[in-house]
């Protein structure tokens, strides 16, 4: 009798997690994609201040190279 009742409990819990266990798999999937959103993201913000800083960096050396050609001009 208790043989019978302790193979019930053990085949109703498999029978349950292999009706819960998909459901965990998706969420997990789902939680990685939205980590993977999150970083994806935040890379593109980084790459966007990179931009913007050279963009920057050029319009200052682009400022100084036309000094340095007035310059070059007045001692002509």
């Amino acid at each position: 009798m208790t043989n019978l009742i302790f193979s019930n409990i053990v085949g109703f819990f498999l029978v349950i997690s292999l009706y819960i266990l998909p459901f965990v798999i998706i969420i997990k999937i789902y939680y990685v994609f939205k980590r993977h959103e999150k970083r994806k993201d935040e890379m593109f913000e980084i790459e966007k201040q990179n931009a913007i800083l050279l963009k920057k960096r050029i319009d200052e050396m682009s400022n100084r190279l036309s000094d340095i050609e007035k310059n070059l001009k007045e001692v002509d």
